[in-house]
């Protein structure tokens, strides 16, 4: 008879291969373009996020080139680090039998597979995310006053600040609570680990944004529609359900239930108040700015291992037991396999709903840019410099630029400047205001622009 723990090393080997094939066969998403263009340009902070998936994605180019393995290489190995963080931390806080059933739930949730394909921000979320508050039970349980858990807590937690500066916050005031909260870690207020973690936490992301030269510019990104947004707030509320596996989310609210499961478990309680502050954070944040994103369902990942714990813990009958274990694994499997492409389903005659497509979806780009190719090639003879490209949106500009074939006629005015440019606006928009493009000629100075005198094709 095989050992679980090989099994499930196995399965979570083969998934991470499967990954690594399923990313060199679906096109880029457009943030992914973004990120593919921001790598290409690295800064110490663009309009919303910092340098490290850009950092990232520029080592593996370096190596593998400008592909798509060289895009989304990293995805399935910071998944791959994310579980093993989460069997630590389970295994710590519980028992050997919680953190396998805590890692085969955390693979086969939606949001992971997709993060392991296509989204490189939330698959290092993930990783930071665990890493963070695996090094915060570690130095929780550690005699040693400036012991190296604090600090790597600190940096984990100040890294994920350079992703999303409120989802951040969020983690580090969820941290706080739980701390405040549960009796037993109430002297760790008087112990300097706990300030090294939060002031490591604001740091980094601050000092990035310091060193970038506009960091008051990426703080108005990330508060430039404060006001009441209800529906953002529901629809957030629906993505946790929908994105965590819906018989997860039912459970996890049915385990909070239980509080007299786990109130005197601190470790349960830990998980559940860190990750569930996070999600309630997150939606107060929809609430007010208007802005949804998938970042802030990392924060129900631990709870995942809190959850089987109280399951495994509870007065039900076997039978139950197994059917919630089966219909959980089941739909959340289920969605994954459905969230990583969608539009696999389109392809079969099924009428699938728009608004439940998977996040960033963007196909088509490789025949759009070929058709571009060729009708550039055809205006030779009447514009021999070239035409300039002009998109609608950031993530067009993006995605024509990584599937244009470098040796495709486009007028550039310099290397600076990219080969796809925005319709010209007002203010900044976007991380293309950061770099020499088109849309800086403004109505009366374009006498002045490099552009001048040149026909553009509008996209």
């Amino acid at each position: 008879m095989m050992n679980v723990d090989r099994l499930i090393l196995c399965g979570i080997g083969i998934l991470t291969v499967c990954r690594w094939l399923l990313g060199t066969s679906i096109e880029l998403t457009g943030e992914e373009a973004l990120l593919w263009m921001e790598s290409q340009r690295l800064d110490w902070f663009f309009t919303d996020h910092g340098p490290l998936e850009p950092m990232l994605i520029r080592l593996s180019n370096i190596a593998l080139g400008d592909t798509l393995l060289g895009v989304r290489c990293w995805n399935p190995l910071l998944i791959l680090l994310a579980t093993w963080l989460l069997y630590l931390l389970a295994r710590s806080i519980f028992h050997q039998v919680v953190a396998r059933w805590s890692v085969v739930v955390f693979q086969l949730c939606p949001i992971v597979n997709v993060a392991g394909v296509s989204a490189i921000d939330l698959a290092l979320a993930l990783f930071l995310w665990l890493a963070g508050i695996w090094g915060l039970w570690c130095g929780l349980h550690r005699v040693h006053r400036w012991h190296w858990a604090w600090w790597g807590a600190g940096l984990a937690f100040g890294c994920l600040g350079t992703l999303s500066l409120p989802f951040a916050v969020a983690s580090l005031l969820s941290v706080s609570v739980s701390l405040l909260v549960l009796q037993r870690w109430e002297s760790q207020w008087r112990r300097p680990g706990i300030w090294i973690l939060i002031v490591l936490g604001l740091l980094v992301p601050c000092a990035f944004m310091m060193a970038s030269g506009h960091g008051l510019l990426s703080l108005r990104f990330f508060t430039k529609s404060i006001g009441l947004h209800a529906v953002v707030a529901a629809g957030d509320v629906f993505a946790w359900a929908w994105w965590s596996g819906p018989v997860l989310a039912a459970g996890m609210v049915w385990a909070l239930l239980r509080w007299r499961l786990w109130k005197r478990e601190h470790g349960t309680a830990l998980l559940f108040i860190a990750g569930g502050g996070v999600l309630l954070l997150g939606a107060v944040w929809g609430l007010l700015s208007g802005s949804s994103s998938l970042i802030w369902l990392v924060g129900a990942m631990p709870c995942f291992a809190a959850l089987v714990s109280v399951w495994l813990s509870a007065d039900l009958s076997l039978d139950m037991k197994g059917r919630w274990r089966l219909w959980a694994l089941a739909s959340t499997g289920g969605l994954a396999l459905l969230g990583v492409n969608t539009a696999n389903v389109r392809t079969l005659g099924w009428a699938w709903p728009r608004f439940l497509d998977t996040p960033r979806l963007a196909e088509g780009w490789t025949q759009t840019a070929q058709s571009i190719e060729a009708m550039l090639v055809a205006g030779l003879d009447q514009h021999p410099q070239g035409l300039f490209l002009v998109a609608e949106s950031p993530a067009s500009a993006a995605l024509l630029e990584f599937y244009l074939p470098e040796e495709a006629p486009v007028y550039r005015a310099s290397e600076a400047s990219p080969r796809v440019h925005l319709v010209e606006s007002a203010g900044w928009e976007s991380v293309y205001d950061l770099w020499p493009n088109y849309s800086h000629a403004q109505s009366g100075t374009v006498q002045g622009s490099p552009f001048a005198g040149y026909s553009a094709l509008y996209l």
